[in-house]
């Protein structure tokens, strides 16, 4: 790999190789792209690549297959043979956490208890939800971490590190964005989904109407 300077203060690296290696630097997969979507916690070792369609293969040097849940795929997944498919109040709430954050003017970030945010928006959640169905929605799905000015109590501190950084190595968040029908439009929807140790949850919304209650 070359140390490419652009100008007095700027470089970047041109060509080299990207291997994985193990804690004793010992190489496991050569030819192994940087992927920030990969859960490293989730490794498996097996004779031939996994079939899951949530996790992606790489062969070792060893000959054996090493792979990683993607936490992308894992997200669309979930998301839409989990929750798409029964968009009841009874499965919104069970795949919800237990506090929600939403965006009401003039107040700014509101926290409800799901059980309350639920019920008083149920009808937009399930219409904007519903709308994904339709392959004609223009809508895209980003990664993010959890926002500590926005998440400060306690229930949340499981989700950060000693510095205050979200742990999105491990628990990204995933967002995702309803843009509008009407392209003269700029506001979108919004949706976040907050990985857990019981799976993706709802942690936030925000409406392009303004009309969360």
């Amino acid at each position: 790999m070359l140390k490419k300077i652009m100008d007095g203060e700027h470089f970047f690296w041109k060509g080299g190789k990207e291997f994985l290696i193990d804690i004793n630097n010992k190489i496991l997969i050569e030819n192994f792209p940087y992927n920030d979507d990969l859960n490293f916690y989730s490794l498996e070792k097996s004779k031939e690549p996994n079939k899951s369609p949530i996790r992606e293969s790489f062969l070792g040097v060893d000959g054996e297959y090493y792979s990683f849940i993607n936490f992308d795929k894992e997200f669309k997944f979930w998301f839409e043979n989990t929750l798409l498919k029964d968009l009841s109040k009874a499965n919104l709430e069970k795949h919800s956490f237990d506090k929600i954050v939403y965006w009401k003017e003039p107040d700014g970030w509101i926290n409800s208890s799901k059980n309350k945010f639920i019920n008083q928006n149920y009808a937009y959640l399930k219409l904007k939800l519903e709308e994904l169905k339709n392959p004609k929605t223009d809508y895209f799905v980003s990664s993010n971490g959890l926002n500590q000015f926005i998440f400060e109590s306690s229930e949340y501190e499981m989700y950060f590190n000693n510095c205050n950084e979200s742990k999105d190595w491990i628990y990204p968040v995933k967002s995702i964005v309803i843009n509008p029908k009407n392209k003269a439009d700029f506001k979108q929807d919004h949706f976040e989904f907050l990985r857990t140790e019981e799976g993706y949850k709802l942690i936030s919304v925000s409406s392009a109407k303004d009309n969360l209650k």
